[in-house]
């Protein structure tokens, strides 16, 4: 019994070895582009629309991203945290796309929800608002790779 449980964590460390790459760094996978980040109307409220966009920069293709973006006003203090998931097929040398993003509504009862701190930043249109970090990434082939944030 010692003998199986021993041989199977040496092929299971072997295996996930082989398995993994230099992942501890996401930008050697995913470069950030420009974001979608739009505000509009819809069914009559003001609504601000974001999902930042990534161009794989790897030699396979990846089909969710976990990542997370905060936002900062001008002196750098961070205003709003966000977390998200995006699901597309990413395919090597493409850019995501902005078919789906996430919707913050304008709440015309609240002067502090977060449409309101968000819109000061969106006029502003400062790449330099948002700090955009990669949690993992899966590729088509099942493989996920996770990542610490860089400090």
């Amino acid at each position: 019994m010692k003998f199986f449980f021993l041989s199977t964590l040496l092929l299971s460390s072997i295996f996930g070895a082989a398995h993994a790459q230099d992942s501890s760094n996401w930008q050697n996978y995913l470069e950030i582009k420009e974001p979608y980040f739009k505000e509009t109307r819809r069914n009559r409220q003001r609504v601000i629309d974001y999902m930042p966009n990534f161009k794989n920069v790897s030699d396979r293709r990846v089909i969710k991203v976990r990542f997370s973006t905060d936002f900062m006003d001008g002196e750098g203090k961070i205003v709003f945290k966000t977390r998200g998931l995006l699901t597309q097929l990413i395919k090597p040398g493409s850019s995501s796309w902005s078919k789906e993003y996430y919707s913050f509504f304008d709440n015309q009862f609240l002067n502090d929800d977060t449409y309101d701190i968000l819109l000061p930043l969106f006029e502003i249109r400062d790449k330099d608002i948002q700090k955009i970090e990669v949690q993992s990434i899966e590729f088509e082939d099942g493989e996920i790779l996770k990542f610490e944030a860089i400090k």
